[in-house]
């Protein structure tokens, strides 16, 4: 996931915010009322408006590029996800990323 610190309040911070970022994770989860992963939850975020807004909001990021940035680092094999490469092919002018 990532690498810790020598500096504790780097760590911390990074405890923080990765505690901030498992319960937006939580809430979208509670959001649909089924059992979903953190691929389906990456979806959700890049095409709900709402959603992306509530992450954006409680880890204080300005563009939803940072939360996709985020979601990248926290999971690198994001990217190697069929499921997500099809979304992201097949729905190019229709996410919140773009606009």
């Amino acid at each position: 996931m990532r690498k810790p610190s020598t500096n504790p309040s780097n760590n911390l911070s990074n405890d923080e915010m990765e505690h901030i970022f498992l319960a937006c994770c939580s809430y979208t989860y509670i959001y649909f009322n089924k059992k979903i992963n953190l691929p389906n939850i990456f979806l959700k975020v890049i095409s709900n408006k709402h959603i992306c807004e509530v992450f954006m909001k409680c880890m204080d990021f300005d563009t939803p590029f940072q939360v996709v940035q985020y979601f990248v680092n926290y999971d690198p094999s994001l990217h190697k996800s069929k499921y997500i490469n099809m979304f992201l092919n097949n729905n190019k002018n229709k996410l919140i990323i773009n606009k």
